[in-house]
């Protein structure tokens, strides 16, 4: 997942099957566990697989950030800060790597190890030597998580920290037995949902994991993270109709390029909303925040988040600030504009009855000055609208739009919503009448002086 380095040449080599092992050497590796469960609650989808929910019905908005070398660079009394920290920021969902995740060019030196000194694997890159006291380290960040209301995407298998040569050193049968053992330990776990690949996807290995979890009696749902090419569309959907695996549950797809470099998420989106068969979607992975040239703006990150959720996913993008990668210090980015901007968007959000908003692709409710909608637009206006009491339109810059204000069911009460500090501004004339068209021109400059808005029409009849 390393952002900018080239590493979709690593060849996925598929060794030849063996006979799978016996699973008794797991069910050893799980003396020691404490596990806790509080009040979150095992994920589901929706009736129309659309979005997720709770046990209770209630549907979860998503809004994810990625530290996936969290087991590697963080010590066990330094993560109910960081948690609350993102709990606070309004993030509830953390992409971790079970075995961290390096640089490549640390792929095959650097083995992983926990922050105090315990090897994932007691000997080399040998996967049926796991070594327990790594993975205490993993339950007790799973019953952090839990504690502080956030749910963890976990992968097994990070193809970012392994080299393809160290993955086929292990037979399938030893992938299937480490599965077994994931399955075994973290099942009755409420928050998980498991991601598998990162970048690439080696199917001896991944697959023999996920028969492992499956058969250990784990029923938490599962995607995939899937990079095809450099700047091409890395679909979850694509890997369950295409390839044939049939055990994907959720639509995670993959664009980390910055707008203007063909990562305008309004764009992939719409192609992962409009498939046949329909998953809960969401964008992966994004651009990241990161000391790089080419970082992704504030404004990067609002754009991905909004036309994600107002183009029919289910909830925002996983955020990516970079800083547990290897060179990366969480101190320097913990308050960056992508993490402070995130309670804003979703507390728009999770207010109002998001899952009844449809994107408005046909422009039916927006439909004069919603821009051009390419793979690098700085323009599109991502716009949703319900049945006839909500309708929401970001707009990326300075704009004048035309509303079909007979879309509601009576008068209209409109305001214009700071995405950069959670602010309203009111609009002359509001509350309007549902008939006709009528113009709304965002309000100038926000409070981060940028020209995006989200406009927010609400009618109570």
């Amino acid at each position: 997942m390393k952002p900018r380095l080239s590493h979709y040449d690593i060849a996925v080599k598929n060794p030849c099957r063996s006979t799978i092992r016996a699973i008794s050497f797991l069910l050893c590796m799980c003396v020691g566990i404490t596990q806790a469960f509080g009040a979150l609650s095992r994920l589901s989808i929706s009736s129309n697989h659309r979005y997720l929910q709770d046990a209770s019905g209630t549907p979860f908005f998503l809004v994810g950030d990625c530290p996936q070398n969290l087991p590697i660079k963080m010590a066990i009394s330094e993560m109910d800060a960081f948690l609350l920290d993102c709990k606070n920021k309004g993030f509830n969902l953390l992409w971790v790597c079970i075995d961290g995740q390096r640089a490549l060019e640390l792929q095959d030196s650097i083995k992983p190890k926990d922050r105090n000194g315990n090897l994932m694997m007691k000997s080399g890159w040998d996967i049926s030597s796991l070594n327990d006291a790594y993975f205490v380290t993993i339950d007790t960040m799973l019953n952090k998580m839990e504690a502080h209301e956030i749910y963890a995407m976990l992968t097994p298998l990070s193809e970012c920290h392994w080299t393809q040569a160290n993955i086929n050193s292990n037979d399938a049968g030893k992938w299937h037995d480490y599965g077994t053992f994931l399955g075994n330990r973290y099942k009755n776990m409420p928050h998980i949902i498991w991601q598998f690949g990162n970048d690439n996807i080696n199917k001896t290995a991944q697959h023999a994991i996920v028969r492992g979890i499956k058969e250990a009696g784990d029923t938490h749902l599962m995607t995939v993270n899937w990079r095809p090419g450099y700047h091409e569309l890395g679909s979850a959907w694509v890997r369950k109709h295409h390839y044939g695996e049939d055990w994907i549950d959720l639509d995670a797809w993959y664009e980390n390029a910055i707008t203007t470099e063909s990562g305008a998420a309004c764009y992939w989106q719409k192609i992962e909303y409009e498939r046949a068969h329909p998953m809960p979607s969401f964008q992966t992975e994004g651009p990241y925040q990161q000391p790089d040239p080419k970082n992704a703006s504030d404004l990067d990150i609002r754009m991905q988040n909004y036309y994600v959720a107002l183009g029919g996913g289910c909830g925002g993008h996983v955020y990516g600030s970079g800083w547990m990668a290897d060179a990366w210090d969480y101190d320097t980015y913990i308050n960056n504009g992508g993490r402070l901007q995130t309670i804003h968007f979703k507390n728009l959000f999770v207010s109002r009855d998001w899952t009844s908003l449809v994107p408005d692709y046909e422009h039916t409710f927006i439909t004069e000055g919603y821009g051009t909608l390419s793979m690098n637009t700085l323009d599109y206006v991502g716009a949703a609208i319900n049945s006839g009491t909500l309708g929401m339109a970001y707009c990326p810059q300075a704009v004048t739009i035309t509303a079909n204000m007979s879309k509601f069911s009576g008068k209209v009460t409109a305001r214009w919503y700071d995405p950069t500090n959670g602010s309203y501004k009111s609009i002359d004339g509001s509350p309007f009448s549902n008939k006709g068209l009528h113009q709304f021109t965002t309000p100038g400059i926000n409070n981060a002086k940028s020209g995006d808005w989200v406009l927010v029409l609400e009618s109570n009849e």
